[in-house]
């Protein structure tokens, strides 16, 4: 590095020593800068830590009734590698219920209708990562977080 600050650097690897980047990482949600959206901040091992700000509103993010709420929704496995299944605890399923799934920079991945009880959600072929399951139930919404590992 000395005498060349201002040179070209290039990744030679990213396991060294046997420690990967982004290994044992993990990741929090919450409103941190109180604007109403909720904020995400991914830490790992190392000491790194990244700050996202995401589209999704924290006054929206579960339902406000005690029909819909994050425990009338089940999602696993979590990690899951090759299916994702959401299964309702309760009889709520409505002609309008929709599934919106996001990644951990906010990007719309799919977008499903739920017709049945349980809702099975190919992921084989996603990136490894945090998604965000968006359920909306007529007016209501439930949030789910899982993870998609190889």
């Amino acid at each position: 590095v000395s005498e060349n600050l201002d040179g070209a650097f290039h990744e030679i690897t990213r396991d060294f020593a046997n420690i990967r980047v982004g290994t044992q990482t993990r990741m929090d949600a919450a409103d941190i800068n109180n604007d109403g959206l909720i904020d995400l901040i991914i830490g790992n091992k190392r000491g790194g830590l990244n700050f996202y700000s995401t589209f999704l509103r924290t006054d929206a993010a579960v339902g406000t009734q005690d029909l819909v709420d994050s425990k009338t929704l089940n999602l696993f496995p979590n990690p899951a590698n090759e299916i994702v299944y959401l299964e309702w605890t309760k009889e709520v399923l409505e002609k309008d219920t929709e599934l919106s799934v996001f990644d951990a920079l906010g990007r719309k991945i799919t977008q499903q209708k739920m017709q049945n009880a349980t809702h099975a959600l190919d992921v084989a072929n996603w990136s490894p990562g945090i998604y965000f399951a968006n359920v909306r139930v007529g007016a209501e919404r439930i949030v789910k977080r899982f993870v998609v590992s190889r």
